[in-house]
């Protein structure tokens, strides 16, 4: 309708934009418990891929000090309104801000990479194209944390369901069932090693590289 793809159009529509990102940091509150479940081992450098307003990675920061560095990785106007909003974080000073696309190549190396309702957004074709330009950012022994709703394999009444429709119609995307993600993440290089469930509806799948 608009003459271009949905985060084509966020990207070139400042206030429109404005919206949709706003939109996206509310949601990420639902990772706060999460993240307080898992301790980080081992994470120097923390990368928030799509990461928004950065208010995922700020929490992570500032519940894991040890972390030295963070990085943030998004779209040109995404990166202008995450600096606004982390301009006063107490960890403003540890992130980095690295505006690129992660369809193409992620040009940094770093232990721990964080993909927040990112891949739902896509077909499985495009996913593994996401999550094989991860891999390559990660260092030997890295780990990928991937937020996002898990669709039970026998769904009787599930919102994932639901949301299926408004996905395909937005980006030509899609909720996964664990099954699933196991598919995508295989065909890219990783294997998952646990799930940590939320109180609300989103996940945490930790995987890490496949050796060879």
């Amino acid at each position: 309708m608009y003459g271009k793809e949905v985060f084509d159009y966020y990207n070139s529509n400042r206030k429109e934009g404005y919206i949709y990102n706003q939109a996206m940091k509310e949601y990420s509150t639902d990772y706060d418990l999460i993240i307080s479940k898992y301790d980080f081992p081992d994470a120097k450098i923390i990368m928030d891929v799509g990461g928004g307003k950065g208010h995922l990675l700020e929490q992570i920061m500032i519940n894991n000090p040890h972390i030295e560095k963070g990085i943030i990785f998004d779209l040109p106007s995404v990166i202008e309104q995450a600096k606004i909003c982390l301009a006063n974080s107490d960890v403003g000073k540890k992130i980095e801000y690295i505006k690129g696309n992660f369809f193409k190549n992620i040009s940094v190396r770093t232990d721990v990479v964080c993909v927040t309702r990112v891949l739902h957004d896509w077909n499985d074709e495009k996913a593994i194209e996401i999550l094989t330009n991860i891999h390559s950012s990660l260092n030997d022994n890295g780990r990928l944390l991937i937020f996002e709703m898990i669709v039970p394999d026998n769904p009787k009444i599930d919102m994932g369901i639901t949301l299926n429709f408004n996905l395909l119609a937005m980006a030509g995307g899609k909720e996964r069932t664990l099954n699933e993600f196991k598919s995508i993440l295989f065909a890219s290089g990783f294997k998952i090693i646990d799930t940590i469930k939320g109180d609300e509806i989103i996940s945490m799948l930790i995987a890490e590289k496949v050796d060879g």
